[in-house]
């Protein structure tokens, strides 16, 4: 069964083509489906750091000098860490994902590439499909680099906690 109006129905290939590989028509068709795919996964690894941004929202907090104070005495430390912990193994599995998604993108971008069209007109709407599908996966590799970039943040925070929590003993007592 095939999508609705996917391909289209004067959709075809001749023989010659599909023998010697170009097969620029199929792909074309295919091409503004996957740049939707594209289009909606990005949207939703936005949400993802979105949220991530929020949950990680701690560096505010430490301009705040009672805010900072407490991560010393607070029992929520341990809870913080743990939520440190959660949110680096979630940001090592974002990124592998996100490079999955990435690396997919770019196959189809480079059998795009090897099959381009033949007239004038299809070559303009060709280049245009390709700065579209480049245009995605820069937007994809920003946010893996914010990835990146937030799990270096969880775990300074995490550590800040860790470090933070642990007074020596030497200094013990000037909390007293």
């Amino acid at each position: 069964m095939r999508p609705h109006q996917f391909p289209h129905l004067s959709y075809s290939e001749s023989r010659d083509d599909l023998s010697r590989k170009r097969t620029h028509e199929m792909i074309d068709e295919m091409s503004d489906l996957v740049h939707e795919s594209l289009f909606t996964i990005t949207r939703r690894w936005e949400q993802i750091a979105c949220y991530l941004e929020g949950l990680l929202a701690e560096k505010n907090g430490l301009l705040d000098p009672e805010y900072h104070d407490s991560l010393l005495t607070d029992d929520g430390t341990f809870t913080r860490s743990k939520k440190y912990f959660w949110a680096i193994e979630f940001l090592i599995e974002a990124e592998t994902s996100i490079l999955d998604n990435i690396n997919q993108a770019k196959r189809f971008v480079e059998l795009l590439n090897s099959n381009p069209p033949c007239g004038e007109v299809a070559r303009r709407m060709f280049v245009v499909r390709m700065k579209k599908h480049n245009s995605a996966i820069q937007k994809l590799e920003g946010l893996r680099k914010g990835f990146a970039k937030k799990q270096d943040e969880a775990k300074a925070l995490r550590d800040g906690v860790s470090c933070e929590s642990k007074v020596p003993d030497h200094f013990a007592h000037l909390l007293l």
